[in-house]
């Protein structure tokens, strides 16, 4: 089985976090079904996570936002798995997909942004 540091090397980022580490984020599983929620509006970590749960879904984990941006992320889109999350710095930070001049990146963004 292939760990989350061999899964970020083989998608070739052009920047990846250094925070992003087994000890903050520990190997999961990743399920097999997923649905992926957009929001027509700008909404908390706690909103999002509420909006999911009430259509019967959980917020997605680092293994499965790794599988995502495998399989069908169209490295643009900002993509956040609110599922993981590491105390880091001071503050709760969740692993992030996005596009940016510097390219494609694999960041730690904090829960309390709004998306």
């Amino acid at each position: 089985m292939k760990t989350t540091q061999d899964k970020i090397a083989a998608l070739k980022f052009d920047y990846v976090d250094s925070d992003i580490t087994p000890e903050n984020f520990p190997d999961t599983e990743v399920r097999t079904e997923r649905k992926i929620f957009h929001f027509d509006q700008s909404v908390s970590s706690e909103e999002a996570v509420q909006r999911m749960e009430k259509e019967g879904w959980s917020p997605a984990n680092l293994a499965e936002l790794l599988d995502y941006a495998k399989n069908e992320w169209s490295g643009k889109d900002w993509v956040v798995a609110l599922g993981s999350s590491a105390q880091i710095g001071g503050g709760l930070h969740v692993p992030c997909l996005y596009r940016c001049a510097a390219g494609r990146n694999l960041h730690l963004l904090w829960w309390s942004d709004g998306w």
